[in-house]
């Protein structure tokens, strides 16, 4: 729809105008696809806790008697790497689109990176009023 109105001279109106996807899954988080990746590796580590957790009640494995050596085993290591993996890139793709799309400030602030409801709550706890009208001035100037 975009490029057709593009194409046809038409005005681009609403989210075509600002330039980035902010319907469905975007309207709850601005990276579903990084947020899904990361759930996936921590569930698989989570699967290889409680694969350990019969072998500690029933002391099978000498290794694992202590409960705290449970919650550590090597499916660790791919939930912390791929978590610092996609929190950096996500990072800089955040700051690409920045300075792409000035509205995108508005967007981080209505909605969460990898946890739905997450970006408002930081805005808040960071002592941001929230106010939009700033960021949309500025936009304006800019275009």
């Amino acid at each position: 729809e975009k490029y057709r109105q593009k194409n046809a001279g038409e005005k681009l109106t609403g989210y075509y105008a600002d330039g980035f996807c902010q319907s469905g899954l975007y309207a709850v988080l601005r990276k579903p696809n990084y947020a899904a990746e990361q759930s996936i590796w921590i569930v698989f580590y989570l699967f290889g806790v409680a694969s350990m957790n019969g072998a500690v009640e029933n002391d099978q494995a000498e290794i694992y008697n202590n409960k705290l050596k449970l919650w550590w085993n090597w499916t660790a290591l791919g939930w912390i790497l791929l978590v610092s993996l996609f929190y950096s890139s996500g990072k800089l793709t955040e700051q690409i689109t920045l300075k792409k799309y000035p509205l995108y400030k508005r967007y981080q602030k209505r909605v969460g990176m990898y946890i739905p409801f997450v970006g408002p709550f930081i805005w808040k706890m960071l002592g941001n009023s929230g106010d939009d009208n700033d960021d949309a001035n500025t936009a304006k100037k800019q275009t």
